[in-house]
């Protein structure tokens, strides 16, 4: 099991919990005599979403409203092969920090996510600039994202973007205070949405040629 440790010179790995105001908690190495270590926060998790969920968020998280838009000039200027050997090259390398991850949230179960394990398996230098790192992705990418979808739906309409854009921002912001239940249905929702429309573009796409 974890322990506390108030020495400093002691090897272990620590990380700081702020609702101990600043106390250094260290943890002992994954693995002891007695088998895997257990992190005290193991002990606060919930289990909040079902298994459907989580299939339908792997399944369908990859397809996002890039696929939509930059499909059409990946196939036009390097044809189906070119856009599958592109799609192909680029999930091979997105595949091994993928996996990464995941065996090192399987490994050290810590809140936070891969802030977090930079901090205990690396050093809080290299969490701080990953945790700003994060914050100025999200930044950047969010706005994107409903710019995008606003352009999207901006194809079978004519009202302003700038509704579509205060909608989705709003939609997106409320489903992320919500409990996550609501959240695990709203995006098994819309995963199937996203299956059920890739399919009907490619069976219409298929019915023209």
């Amino acid at each position: 099991m974890a322990e506390e440790v108030s020495s400093s010179s002691d090897k272990q790995p620590g990380y700081i919990d702020s609702e101990k105001h600043g106390d250094i908690v260290q943890v002992q190495s994954y693995y002891d005599e007695d088998g895997p270590v257990e992190f005290a926060e193991k002990a606060e998790l919930r289990r909040g979403l079902q298994q459907r969920h989580i299939q339908m968020i792997a399944l369908a998280g990859a397809i996002g409203t890039g696929l939509f838009l930059g499909s059409g000039k990946a196939i036009a200027r390097g044809g189906p092969l070119g856009a599958l050997l592109g799609y192909l090259f680029t999930g091979m390398l997105v595949t091994a920090p993928v996996f990464s991850v995941a065996e090192m949230s399987a490994l050290v179960p810590l809140s936070g996510g891969i802030i977090r394990h930079a901090e205990y398996f690396v050093d809080p230098a290299l969490s701080f600039a990953n945790g700003w790192n994060s914050v100025y992705s999200t930044m950047v990418s969010l706005p994107a994202e409903i710019v995008a979808a606003a352009v999207i739906v901006d194809f079978w309409t004519t009202v302003n973007n700038g509704i579509w854009i205060t909608v989705f921002g709003v939609l997106l912001v409320l489903s992320n205070i919500i409990l996550v239940r609501i959240y695990g249905e709203l995006e098994f929702g819309f995963a199937t949405l996203k299956i059920m429309l890739i399919i009907g573009l490619s069976t219409y796409v298929s019915s023209k040629f």
